[in-house]
């Protein structure tokens, strides 16, 4: 038998030998394979996200198991990954890969069958460094949960959609232009999206708009005024790469009667 085979030799190695599927995987919801379950997490916001991600065991007797959790490089960076459950002989490799994807792999094999339970794989992501909001999977792919000849858990996949990144801000709102002592004071509602804002100035509607400013707040004081009408636009910026600009807002109209708010008629 398999098993006894196995615990002949030792375990080093298996995950990068042994993991092939035996049956065609079927992609299913975690709680139709059960004794195993997935548990996914997403904390932080902006650029500072961070994934977590379990498999847990229910109680079970099983004397060998194969498994595989993988995820697209391009959106998440492993930063931890361990192993939980005691078993005989396990061999557990943090840098597995299949075709474009990375991951984790994991396998054991008891001498005896034996009741285990608890957390398989414990396993945190970073979301990279500006990454626009988007949907990621994290698929757990089953290669056999076995108690000897019997199929505790057959080849099977599991997959966890996340919802990670950023969104894009949005065209700045509740934009206003006053006159103050000093100048205009031009402000809006601050989106957290938002890195920074750039304030444009015309003296028609129309344009042509000049940049006059940018500010990480929610306002920005433009000293450089006459007596007479002045238009503003705002739009939200957000760095990264790409890096994305928000449409502008709506022109909103001033008229300095006093040059820098003081002198004047």
């Amino acid at each position: 038998m398999m098993i006894k085979l196995l615990n002949r030799g030792v375990v080093l190695g298996l995950t990068a030998a042994v993991l092939f599927s035996v049956a065609p995987a079927q992609t299913v919801a975690a709680a139709d394979v059960a004794p195993l379950h997935t548990s996914v997490t997403v904390d932080g916001r902006d650029s500072k996200q961070t994934v977590t991600y379990d498999l847990n065991l229910d109680t079970v007797t099983t004397t060998d198991g194969r498994v595989a959790v993988t995820y697209d490089p391009e959106v998440l960076e492993l930063t931890k990954a361990a192993d939980k459950v005691n078993f005989d002989i396990e061999d557990f490799n943090s840098d597995y890969s299949d075709e474009d994807s990375k991951g984790v792999a994991f396998a054991y094999v008891n001498a005896k069958p034996k009741s285990r339970s608890g957390k398989v794989l414990h396993v945190k992501f970073a979301v990279k460094d500006w990454t626009k909001a988007q949907d990621t999977v994290i698929k757990t792919e089953v290669f056999g949960i076995n108690n000897e000849d019997q199929e505790v858990v057959p080849a099977t996949v599991i997959e966890d959609q996340v919802s990670v990144g950023r969104n894009k801000p949005v065209t700045p709102q509740n934009v206003t232009a006053t006159q103050v002592v000093g100048g205009v004071e031009i402000k809006w509602t601050k989106d957290e999206n938002a890195d920074y804002y750039v304030v444009y100035r015309a003296k028609a509607e129309e344009g042509p708009y000049q940049k006059i400013g940018t500010s990480k707040g929610d306002s920005l004081l433009n000293v450089f005024v006459g007596q007479k009408d002045y238009y503003y636009k705002v739009v939200a910026h957000q760095t990264g790469s790409p890096s994305y600009d928000s449409e502008p807002s709506a022109p909103v109209k001033v008229t300095v009667t006093k040059l820098l708010g003081v002198i004047g008629g």
